[in-house]
This record gives C-alpha cells, structure tokens and sequence, in this order.
C-alpha cells in the first residue's frame, strides 16, 4: 500500500512540474528515484502535499452559505410614509 501512494504523490507532483515546464522533455526525468531519497522524490512529494491542501481548502469555503456573499453589497429599500 506505501508503494502504491508513494507512486500517487511522485506521479502527481511530477506532472505538476512538467506541466510547469512546458511539456518539455519527458514526465520521466522528473520522476525521482524510488529507492532512497532523492531532491525530486521530496519535492514531487512536497507538491502533492500543498495541492492536497489546496484542494481540502477549496471544498471546505465551497460549502458557505451563498447568503454570506449575496447580502453584502444588497442595499434595503424601505417604504416611508
């Protein structure tokens, strides 16, 4: 099961990368090494990381409630007599 989420955060981070740099080269130099540490490992893993984050953060300010932002530049008219 490591093995497995381990490959998850290297694949995912290293498209990350190589989406940044353009496509250029190929999704395998930035793929770090498995066995050991490497810098790319611990960076595709850090990346994983923080878009995991982003996306926790996204989904959990999705589920406020629309009236919060409605009604902040709703202005009321009152009939006066």
């Amino acid at each position: 099961m490591h093995q497995i989420t381990s490959f998850i955060f290297q694949i995912s981070g290293a498209f990350i990368v190589w989406a940044f740099k353009g496509f250029k080269g190929s999704l395998d130099n930035e793929i770090g090494k498995f066995e050991g540490d490497s810098w790319k490992k611990n960076r595709n893993f850090i990346i994983s990381v923080l878009i995991l984050f982003l996306i926790g953060y996204l989904i959990s300010n999705s589920g406020k409630s629309e009236k919060e932002h409605i009604n902040r530049n709703y202005l009321k008219f009152s009939k006066t007599k």
